[in-house]
């Protein structure tokens, strides 16, 4: 479920772990089993089995790649966007300035979020948050 630019302007407005465990979730085709910190498990379509893995490593890499394949299509639209304001005749200066500012405000957002899934402490706390969204409980 793509975001809309108005979600996309309000998630990098504050971007916090919370925000990025959710997106997480909503956009990871990946099959993901967490009974405890401990004991979680991805399901590998090579093989059809869940696989287990710890927080670190494998599942840091997921998250990472996740997140980067989310984020970067952004990245591409408004400068896109910005290219098409800059090259457009029909407005006055003073409009396509201010237009452009804000353009420039969004890509140097989606240039701290991708800079943050990039850190090690960051990556971390969004699969922390991640794991404790995602815990099944006894019933389940």
């Amino acid at each position: 479920m793509p975001l809309s630019e108005k979600q996309i302007k309000k998630f990098l407005a504050i971007q916090s772990h919370e925000r990025f465990a959710k997106l997480f979730i909503a956009e990871s085709k990946t099959k993901t089993i967490i009974f405890s910190k401990k004991e979680m498990y991805i399901y590998n379509t090579e093989f059809s089995y869940y696989e287990p893995v710890d927080l670190g490593g494998r599942f840091i890499s997921l998250v990472s790649d996740v997140l980067h394949a989310t984020i970067e299509p952004w990245e591409q639209h408004f400068a896109q966007k910005l290219a098409d304001v800059v090259s457009n005749k029909e407005l006055d200066k003073e409009e396509k300035n201010e237009i452009k500012d804000q353009l420039k405000v969004i890509q140097k957002q989606l240039t701290v979020a991708i800079k943050s899934i990039e850190t090690t402490t960051f990556i971390k706390n969004i699969v922390d948050q991640i794991s404790s969204q995602l815990i099944m409980t006894i019933e389940e």
